[in-house]
């Protein structure tokens, strides 16, 4: 089998360059933006997911011990995070 394709000429530098690397850091470099991106994101839905049962478990733990509904809303507002109001 002959591949006359990969024939080397004599003279020229039959070695991979530092080219043949570029693809394969780039395509890495995006792929590791793309999942940071992703586990940002997942991490911020926690978070709220978080928020919002500790909300929950206070208010209905408020509402026990005091069923004063402005009471409890104020109360409750204090929890929630400037970004969240």
């Amino acid at each position: 089998i002959q591949f006359t394709h990969f024939q080397v000429t004599p003279g020229v530098n039959a070695e991979p360059t530092w080219t043949v690397s570029l693809l394969p850091l780039v395509s890495g470099l995006a792929l590791s933006l793309f999942v940071a991106i992703l586990v940002g994101r997942i991490n911020v839905s926690h978070l709220r997911e978080m928020v919002s049962l500790e909300i929950a478990y206070q208010g209905g733990a408020m509402i026990l011990e005091d069923n004063n509904a402005q009471r409890v809303q104020i109360r409750l507002s204090e929890l929630l995070p400037p970004g969240m109001r």
